[in-house]
């Protein structure tokens, strides 16, 4: 049976499990039925709202954005505090949520023109890690494998005290790939 939203303000949403997920991994996993429970979801907010603060403040940005985002933050943890059967504040929590996203991706002044740049990049831990979620038959890892192996040669071959050229001829990538692997395992030291 669907869910009367124009009845239920407060009702079972998987869309919140899964927001509230994105922030706190497994915390918050089941918790879709308990969106119908105004102080159980406000309690949850807060929660997430905190661990965004946290990660805004390692994150490096100038003076003005992180006053910005701060601000707005709070003041979307003050509507959250809000949150409760007798008192609708939706749309101000909406609102404040669209108005910290459009910090994030640089608008401001309210002139709809972008003021700053973003760059958002990964280590390369993290680029496999989002390579192993989006493949969780394991398609990664026996791509990985034959990677790992060469590896293992170059480690086996520079344990034998056999120059880096010969080693990038004898496995025919670039020696500039060897010196790759071998810093990344401590062999050799970034120039």
């Amino acid at each position: 049976m669907p869910i009367n939203r124009k009845k239920e303000r407060y009702h079972y949403c998987i869309e919140m499990e899964n927001a509230l997920c994105q922030f706190r991994g497994r915390k918050y996993e089941d918790w879709a039925t308990l969106c119908e429970d105004p102080k159980l979801l406000k309690r949850a907010l807060l929660d997430v709202t905190k661990v965004i603060r946290k990660r805004l403040h390692s994150i490096s940005m100038d003076t003005r954005l992180e006053l910005t985002t701060s601000t707005t933050l709070e003041s979307l943890a003050t509507e959250i505090k809000e949150i409760g059967e007798d008192f609708n504040n939706d749309l101000e929590i909406i609102a404040k949520l669209l108005d910290f996203i459009s910090r994030l991706l640089c608008f401001g002044w309210q002139d709809g023109k972008i003021h700053r740049e973003v760059v958002y990049f990964q280590t390369k831990e993290q680029e496999n890690e989002d390579f192993r979620h989006l493949d969780p038959n394991g398609f990664w890892d026996t791509f990985d494998q034959p990677l790992r192996e060469r590896e293992r040669i170059v480690l086996e071959l520079k344990d034998k005290n056999i120059h880096n050229n010969v080693i990038a001829r004898t496995m025919n990538i670039s020696e500039y790939k060897v010196n790759q692997i071998l810093h990344k395992h401590g062999r050799i030291k970034a120039r």
